[in-house]
């Protein structure tokens, strides 16, 4: 079950947030439905996918980078949704930023 107020707090840390973050990462995944503990035999916790209950499947580097990877974000749109429009533009200083607009009567 979705809890809609932990969504709507997550929306609103994306909305004021000026760069994408680690913890921000996780706060995603989390929602998402990944999970960060410490199985039998694990010597540390690790993410795992969703649905990973098996100790030995576990994804050493984290996971996907949503705020920091425009390939990661798009991971996150239902594959029945169309986007219709991709804008990116240079901000500076090695920075790109990036937007997506879904058309939603596709979901």
């Amino acid at each position: 079950m979705i809890d809609r107020t932990a969504i709507a707090t997550l929306i609103e840390r994306l909305e004021q947030a000026s760069e994408g973050s680690q913890e921000l990462d996780e706060a995603i995944a989390i929602s998402q439905g990944w999970t960060f503990l410490q199985m039998k035999h694990d010597a540390k916790p690790y993410w795992r996918k969703p649905g990973e209950t098996t100790w030995s499947m576990r994804e050493i580097g984290g996971p996907p980078s949503f705020t920091r990877s425009l390939d990661a974000a798009l991971t996150l749109v239902p594959s029945a949704c169309q986007v219709y429009e991709l804008d990116y533009y240079y901000i500076g200083q090695g920075q790109w930023e990036a937007s997506a607009r879904l058309r939603m009567s596709d979901c």
